[in-house]
């Protein structure tokens, strides 16, 4: 994450003198990192294994993508867009277009998919998408299958949300819990394309409000997010349960970037104040 914030940076000018070091991990990843058969870069631990899972799609695209633009390198562009399209194209779930989190980590088959259609996992997902249909240039040959593949996403997980406007941890099962980081992120994505005017606002912004104001109601006055899912990389043997029966935690390390993302777009679009549902 902070290598894409350097990233971002260098790219608007504000911190040259990160150049060197933005150059030098940009092409690593394009020319040394380990991938699957199909180039979607896998876990460096075990490569030969060739497992893969979403949340890379929110740790890689978004540096690739600003190494790119503020090089003018092509490659580093096409990378991000690839490295997120791929895995959307193989964990997407054809029957309600969500993702799944991981591919080969059961130890099991090969090519055994997670069950799951995780809000978090989800929200990795769309975190990258947003990033490529948000800053791509318009004239850029990428950019309308980037826009096509993030705006079926986010109506993916529209169809899933629930009455207060969040998203549970499995997202197709409303007996699990609400899970804050996951709805924080798709809300993110929502606000960020308001923003960047590639979704229509006549539709999307009651549904950024509504979510923002339910979320409050898991943020304490003091700061503390509850309903984080505890870490989790495809757990027990990937099913439905599985992720299901991972617990939420108070304050979990990943609780306050999503919560951070989603109210910067609330200020962003001129929300000065949004009260709990």
């Amino acid at each position: 994450v902070q290598a894409a914030v350097k990233a971002y940076l260098f790219w608007k000018g504000r911190l040259p003198e990160a150049e060197a070091c933005v150059r030098r991990y940009a092409e690593q990843i394009r020319t040394e990192a380990p991938r699957d058969a199909a180039g979607i870069l896998c876990h460096p631990a075990c490569p030969g294994e060739e497992r893969i899972w979403i949340d890379s799609a929110f740790a890689v695209t978004p540096f690739q993508l600003f190494a790119g633009l503020a090089f003018g390198e092509e490659a580093y562009v096409e990378d991000a867009f690839q490295h997120t399209a791929k895995m959307v194209a193989v964990l997407r779930d054809p029957a309600n277009g969500l993702l799944h989190q991981a591919k080969n980590f059961s130890g099991e088959l090969p090519g055994r998919i997670t069950e799951d259609h995780w809000s978090r996992g989800n929200g990795w997902g769309i975190y990258g998408l947003t990033e490529l249909a948000c800053h791509l240039p318009a004239n850029h040959p990428r950019r309308d299958e980037a826009v096509t593949l993030y705006r079926d996403l986010l109506e993916a997980c529209a169809k899933v949300r629930n009455g207060q406007g969040l998203w549970h941890q499995e997202m197709t099962e409303p007996r699990s819990y609400v899970e804050t980081s996951g709805s924080a992120l798709i809300l993110y994505a929502i606000g960020a394309g308001l923003e960047a005017g590639v979704l229509e606002a006549v539709r999307w912004r009651p549904v950024f409000e509504q979510g923002l104001a339910a979320l409050l109601v898991y943020v304490s006055e003091e700061h503390d997010v509850f309903h984080t899912c505890d870490s989790c990389l495809s757990p027990g043997r990937g099913t439905i349960l599985d992720y299901m029966a991972r617990p939420p935690v108070l304050n979990d390390s990943h609780a306050f970037g999503p919560v951070a993302l989603a109210m910067g777009q609330a200020y962003l679009l001129g929300i000065a104040s949004v009260t709990r549902a």
